[in-house]
């Protein structure tokens, strides 16, 4: 097994247990100890987890994100059925901008079937997956790559999103409460949503987790529509 693969399993390992020890991902991932104890430093090192005696933890305000290549295969299903409620607010002759979420590269396909559509992105997916037409032209941030994100963020990708006037917005959050609006566990990708929150007339979000309700305060002068990934529930907020 690769290390980055097997690196990415002791991640999902993680995403269901917080606190896991080497014995337990030796056992489950076929690796010698010594293995284990290098994947887990090196995560570590990347601000995955938090190594402890004998093993590893995720603790609160941890910089944990799944990486990319993981996210485009896990809740499938759930993702489809939020592409197909936001394929709702698709139309033709508008402009979008799409992050870098695995939810968002999937609704991001279903614009090839519109005329005369803009789609602007710090997504490598998105990038990488769809290709300008005479339809649809494809915008990119630019920006400096994190991996294994497959995000474009840092400053010219945050001053190429306030050049940008973008009729509906689609990402997602770690979460959402009504006082502080948008969380997410790492800052980059929050700066970049907080901006291209300010140049849309629409936004679209995607939480983990929904908490308490919401209200127009989250986008002032905007409509919006949050999602929960695991619901796939809708709450309009006008």
């Amino acid at each position: 097994m690769l290390n980055n693969e097997r690196q990415q399993q002791i991640l999902s390992c993680m995403e269901i247990k917080n606190t896991i020890t080497v014995k337990e991902l030796t056992d489950q991932l076929y690796a010698s100890p010594s293995t284990i104890r290098r994947d887990l430093s090196e995560l570590e090192a990347q601000g995955f987890l938090k190594r402890i005696h004998g093993g590893a933890v995720l603790t609160a305000g941890s910089t944990f994100d799944t990486p990319a290549s993981l996210r485009r295969t896990q809740q499938l299903a759930e993702k489809q059925r939020i592409a197909d409620l936001a394929s709702r607010f698709l139309a033709p002759s508008a402009t979008y901008f799409f992050d870098s979420s695995s939810t968002a590269a999937i609704l991001a396909t279903r614009l090839t079937m519109y005329p005369d559509v803009k789609v602007a992105t710090n997504g490598v997916a998105i990038l990488a997956n769809m290709k300008s037409t005479e339809h649809l032209s494809i915008l990119s941030t630019g920006g400096f790559l994190r991996s294994p994100w497959d995000e474009l963020t840092g400053n010219l990708a945050l001053k190429a999103i306030e050049n940008l006037n973008a009729d509906i917005f689609f990402f997602s959050c770690a979460g959402f409460t009504a006082k502080q609006g948008a969380s997410a566990t790492r800052m980059f990708p929050l700066s970049v949503r907080f901006i291209s929150t300010q140049s849309a007339a629409f936004c679209f979000a995607t939480a983990q987790r929904l908490i308490r309700s919401f209200s127009s305060a989250l986008f002032p002068s905007r409509k919006s529509i949050i999602l929960s990934q695991t619901a796939a529930r809708m709450i309009r907020t006008m």
